[in-house]
């Protein structure tokens, strides 16, 4: 019986999480959407999944040894990588 109730509980999740993208997709999303801010302290990465579920780090300037870091021109967008 208690398997059960997990395998419901995973299916229900699983569910969720597919609503989750179906809805992401509809608005236009198909993508991970990440954001960076800098200030003087830190530096943020935030990201939103197609699922909504969102995410951050945070990295404080005087914790940095060495940072390398590209752009590469796609035409209409630029590609950044750290």
């Amino acid at each position: 019986m208690i398997a059960l109730s997990i395998q419901i509980d995973a299916i229900k999740k699983y569910l969720n999480r597919v609503q989750e993208r179906y809805r992401s997709y509809q608005k236009g999303r198909q993508d991970t959407v990440y954001e960076i801010v800098c200030d003087a302290n830190q530096m943020t990465v935030s990201w939103s999944l197609m699922e909504n579920e969102r995410g951050r780090r945070n990295m404080r300037w005087n914790q940095v040894i060495s940072i390398t870091a590209f752009k590469r021109d796609l035409g209409p967008s630029d590609l950044l990588r750290f």
